[in-house]
């Protein structure tokens, strides 16, 4: 059974403000605003904080953020193309609508985080840890998963196709309702995922079986 994801709780007045307002510096620590349809640059920023945010339209350019901490966030409808996120961690944290393709994280941390309805392809999922964390009709085709710890994560409606998992095992992990035509997983790493008909049968090579329909 799932554990019920936390998502983030934003009040309807918090203060709408420019990007300039807080973007003007190396460290920066953002409370309880609204930021939107703007472009941002995160070359310049070496340490980023939010708190009780809600970013909407909002293009990130540059992306390397690392150290960076995410707690109460809301994305509606943002584009982060090719960012890196490393050393860093997300609590509370919910994409919407949102293009991260090609998104590198890695050496990270993520607890009740809910991707949704979102671009992210070519993504790559690495040496981190996923508490809570759901993936709803994600496009997540050709995403790489390298030693990768998950706990309470599941994928509703997603498309897997092509991903590549290593060293990452899928215990509890429920793939059940997501699609794809080929999966790159070994036998240790499969074991204890939650699977429909199916895709079970798919995983059936693993055990090197010849099947026959002779009594």
């Amino acid at each position: 059974m799932n554990k019920k994801i936390v998502l983030p709780e934003l009040s309807d007045h918090i203060e709408e403000i420019t990007h300039e307002h807080y973007i003007d510096g190396e460290d920066m620590i953002i409370e309880s605003a609204h930021i939107k349809d703007c472009t941002i640059s995160l070359s310049e920023i070496r340490l980023l904080e939010c708190y009780s945010v809600r970013f909407t339209n909002v293009v990130f350019l540059n992306g390397s953020l690392k150290n960076a901490y995410f707690k109460n966030v809301l994305f509606e409808k943002c584009e982060w193309i090719n960012g890196e996120f490393s050393h860093s961690a997300m609590k509370s944290v919910q994409f919407k609508q949102c293009r991260l393709n090609g998104l590198l994280l890695s050496e990270s941390t993520l607890e009740h985080v809910s991707f949704n309805d979102s671009m992210m392809t070519l993504s790559s999922f690495g040496y981190s840890t996923f508490k809570t964390v759901q993936f709803h009709q994600c496009q997540l085709s050709d995403t790489d998963l390298l030693e990768m710890t998950l706990k309470h994560v599941w994928f509703h409606s997603c498309n897997l196709n092509h991903a590549r998992i290593s060293q990452t095992s899928l215990k509890d992990v429920d793939i059940s309702t997501s699609d794809f035509e080929t999966l790159s997983i070994n036998l240790e790493d499969i074991k204890g995922a939650i699977v429909n008909q199916s895709q079970a049968l798919s995983f059936l090579k693993f055990l090197e079986l010849s099947i026959t329909d002779e009594f």
